[in-house]
């Protein structure tokens, strides 16, 4: 992934942040990443660049959401084992259509009050996660994109 200084990104314990180039520390070279929520600054190191993720466009984020109007789980007949360990190792690929798809389950299965307690903690870290990402990208207050996160699924 090319990153340009001022591309929004997110990842792994970043919900939504503004890179700010390559730094060097201590002799090691680290991305700099200031997250928006908490304006706090990541340092990651440079081999981790796959944790990292640009923030799609809105066009992009309408047309996954536009996909996950069925009320219908994605990813009830592939699932072996744990339900909440192969949503896990799904977000652990970190893009953006594998953790809506994995919130629109969630979504779903909370409407059907069928999560396990360590669903909802998922849950609830997804929909955290996905209202900074939508506030940004789609230029909405955090209540609204949140509104927006959570009607995933749910369509009449």
């Amino acid at each position: 992934m090319n990153l340009v200084e001022g591309d929004y990104v997110a990842g792994v314990g970043i919900s939504t942040g503004e890179y700010l180039g390559i730094e060097t520390l201590s002799q090691s070279r680290y991305l700099k990443v200031k997250e928006l929520t908490f304006e706090l600054i990541h340092y990651l190191p440079i081999e981790k660049v796959s944790d990292l993720r640009k923030l799609p466009s809105k066009a992009t984020v309408t047309k996954y959401i536009k996909k996950l109007e069925t009320q219908k789980p994605i990813e009830v007949g592939e699932i072996e084992g744990s339900r909440y360990r192969f949503f896990k190792e799904k977000l652990l690929k970190g893009n953006l259509k594998g953790t809506l798809e994995v919130f629109h389950d969630l979504n779903i299965f909370k409407k059907e009050k069928k999560l396990s307690v360590s669903e909802k903690k998922l849950f609830n870290t997804i929909l955290e996660k996905l209202t900074c990402e939508f506030s940004h990208v789609l230029g909405l207050e955090k209540e609204k994109a949140e509104e927006v996160i959570l009607n995933i699924g749910q369509a009449a």
